[in-house]
């Protein structure tokens, strides 16, 4: 894993994204673990949506999208 001090320029980065209205925030976790806690701004898009239904995510491809999971 990285230094954090090598990260803090991408995270400052995506937030600034984010909370511009820029860049849109998914949480590609488990459904349970975005009700327990996710990350301010973020939407709940489990990855087995993106892998199994794909045309039901409510994103476009010019979208810039991010994606975190742990």
């Amino acid at each position: 894993r990285p230094p954090r001090s090598t990260l803090f320029p991408y995270t400052t980065l995506f937030r600034s994204a984010v909370e511009s209205g820029q860049a849109i925030l998914v949480d590609v976790r488990s459904a349970q673990s975005y009700a327990d806690l996710h990350a301010t701004d973020a939407i709940s898009i489990p990855l087995d949506v993106f892998e199994t239904n794909i045309s039901s995510v409510p994103l476009q491809k010019t979208d810039w999208i991010i994606t975190y999971c742990t």
